[in-house]
């Protein structure tokens, strides 16, 4: 069944992304490579696919899209397009290092997640796997979406796009959502990561070897935690101890991994239109900026910043046709992501807060807290200067880690060819200081530590200077017996991070949830609708306010992620502003308060039973017997098994 599924993966990317993108492509009159063709033009197809069916499934049309798509399909195909692309041999040889690197990149992913006689999530997946299912879930089923875990309220405030795009390719070739998440999708997205990266820093250096660092730099790249390791810190994480995610846990995080996709597109079209003064480059510069914010919304952020700095030098230069473009992205904006954004959400000053919170909370040996009170109280503005000097270098260098090497060496380069930096050098060095500027000095509401996600992208970036700095030291001229050595010291120091990571997710024990459960979820999924919605009973909480909070705050929404129904009240790690919560669980509190009196009030099974119409509730999920449940008419035990009580309201 894995061959098929497979077959039908490749068979969804080629007629629902690529021809439609090749399309566009040949339509625009784009002059590509053949690796940069499959690149733009499977781009390209990804966000025309994406936003045309939103539209499409917003009017209940679905099938004419489809229409439409096949008469692409058979349009492109009758222009024999493979023709005019010719293969380079020099670019086997990479091409099959990028393929290996790709999987590599994957695995954390693929392994973090596993479908079998029982689920098993690992690490991140444990929470984010299941939130990641659930919103799948309801986009096969619903658009607009409805909130997974919190039945009957529209969901807003979070970036879906990504899992819209799995939803479809799902629903049109039947292919499961646990495959398409931890398996096909991350390796899609590992691959276009590494021909991307390829092919831009192809065009921007002109050298393979170059281009193959930076593939190796954006997702292996490593930071200094290391040596904090080997001095006897062995509680801080390889991947993460200085604070910022490094690079080969990047798939754990699907939005960021394909918003890195849209952002290397975004730099290849900024290149070629800096370079050739295409008007045509304007569309992909305009969907990829227009429409990225709902993909991931930092990555938009930044993809802006880029496209006002072009209008910028646009507009200097007297091209005023730019003005065009920036509409098409105003509207593309509004029309995708704005209507699902949480219009309360914003961005508060808080400055370092980054830093300080990795010498406060995986540092404390450093007594950060103690001196910056002391050296406060007593003014000593050196002492105040040092702890904060110190925080910026730990977190910066220690997180930049062995990509320091390169960027020293930069400088040099520029003063070998006596040449300014060009207005996109110029424009990618602006877009990772907007970067990381944003993740030191802003915090934001809702999820308020998560600007940390902007520090990703600079990595990233910093990844791309990195290697022209890296590839300029393997050019010079010096032993090869010495360039060796070089190699294997840089890959020492810049692997922990990739070995740990790929150690951690590897682990064959752990993360499984009790199969009683899982054969129960298998129940439901196999009977009802999804848009049935299910509550959920606590087992040994007790009724209290805090008691009951305690325990929404440890729910995650596995209701609609595996049992293909909506969820009454189900918690995801951050909190979405407008969901009225109490409300639900004085529900709950009710049905405990009643089961403990021995469900003998009537006028208490009455309230249930009016609440569970009013929620359009129609299965309860428990581990005990309800008595309340035995003492009505419409409610009725359709499945006991292993300690799992299933109800239906009728």
């Amino acid at each position: 069944m894995l061959v098929i599924y497979i077959l039908l993966f490749l068979l969804s990317i080629i007629t629902l992304l690529y021809l439609p993108g090749k399309f566009i492509v040949n339509k625009l009159g784009l002059k590509l490579s053949f690796l940069e063709d499959v690149f733009i033009s499977t781009v390209v197809g990804i966000l025309s696919f994406t936003i045309l069916s939103m539209l499409f499934s917003l009017i209940k049309l679905e099938i004419v899209l489809l229409s439409i798509l096949l008469l692409v399909d058979v349009l492109t195909i009758k222009t024999e397009f493979w023709k005019k692309y010719k293969f380079e041999k020099k670019d086997l040889a990479p091409l099959v290092v990028i393929t290996i690197l790709s999987i590599i990149f994957s695995i954390p992913m693929i392994t973090s997640g596993y479908f079998g006689n029982s689920l098993r999530l690992v690490g991140v997946n444990n929470i984010d796997g299941i939130w990641y299912l659930a919103q799948i879930t309801e986009l096969k089923n619903n658009f607009p979406p409805q909130h997974p875990g919190f039945a009957g309220y529209p969901l807003t405030g979070y970036h879906f796009l990504y899992f819209f795009l799995l939803a479809k390719i799902s629903n049109i070739f039947g292919i499961p959502s646990v495959t398409l998440l931890f398996s096909f999708g991350s390796v899609l997205t590992a691959v276009m990561w590494g021909l991307g990266v390829y092919c831009l820093i192809l065009k921007w250096s002109k050298d393979r070897i170059n281009a193959l660092i930076a593939v190796f730099l954006t997702m292996f790249g490593g930071s200094f935690v290391f040596i904090s390791w080997l001095q006897g810190h062995r509680a801080l994480d390889l991947d993460s101890g200085y604070g910022i995610l490094q690079p080969p846990l990047s798939l754990l995080n699907p939005p960021f991994a394909i918003s890195v996709v849209f952002l290397t597109a975004f730099l290849i079209s900024s290149y070629e239109y800096f370079k050739s003064n295409n008007k045509s480059w304007i569309f992909p510069l305009v969907l990829i900026a227009g429409a990225v914010s709902l993909f991931k919304v930092y990555a938009g952020i930044i993809i802006l910043g880029g496209f006002l700095f072009i209008v910028l030098v646009n507009l200097l230069q007297k091209k005023f046709y730019i003005i065009y473009g920036l509409i098409g992205v105003i509207l593309l904006f509004f029309a995708t992501y704005w209507p699902f954004t949480d219009k309360t959400a914003h961005l508060i000053f808080y400055p370092l807060w980054a830093p300080h919170s990795v010498l406060k909370d995986n540092m404390p040996w450093y007594g950060y807290t103690e001196k910056f009170y002391t050296y406060s109280r007593e003014h000593v503005i050196k002492g105040l200067i040092t702890i904060e000097s110190y925080a910026l270098f730990i977190f910066l260098i220690g997180n930049i880690g062995s990509r320091i090497i390169g960027l020293v060496v930069l400088p040099f380069i520029y003063f070998k060819k006596r040449k300014l930096p060009s207005l996109f050098s110029s424009m990618v060095f602006l877009m990772l200081l907007g970067s990381i500027l944003t993740t030191l000095f802003f915090i934001q509401t809702g999820k308020v530590f998560e600007t940390i996600q902007f520090s990703w992208y600079f990595l990233f970036l910093i990844s791309l200077f990195s290697s022209f700095g890296l590839a300029f030291i393997l050019e010079l001229k010096y032993p090869k017996f010495l360039k060796y050595v070089f190699i294997i010291l840089f890959l020492i120091i810049t692997l922990p991070s990739a070995v740990s990571s790929i150690l951690k997710y590897t682990s064959p024990t752990g993360g499984f949830i009790d199969p009683a459960f899982y054969s129960a979820s298998i129940y439901l999924k196999n009977h009802g609708s999804y848009n049935q919605t299910v509550l959920t009973v606590p087992n040994g909480v007790g009724s209290t306010s805090a008691a009951l909070n305690k325990w929404y705050i440890s729910t995650n929404p596995i209701v609609p992620a595996i049992m293909n129904k909506r969820s009454f009240l189900s918690f995801e790690y951050f909190y979405f502003n407008g969901l009225n919560t109490n409300e639900r669980l004085n529900l709950i509190k009710l049905i405990i308060n009643t089961e403990s009196s021995g469900s003998k009030d009537k006028s208490s099974i009455e309230d249930i039973k009016k609440a569970l119409k009013k929620y359009d509730i129609v299965y309860i999920y428990s581990m005990k017997p309800l008595k309340f449940a035995q003492k009505t008419d419409n409610i009725k035990a359709v499945y006991n098994r292993s300690g799992q009580y299933i109800y239906e309201v009728n």
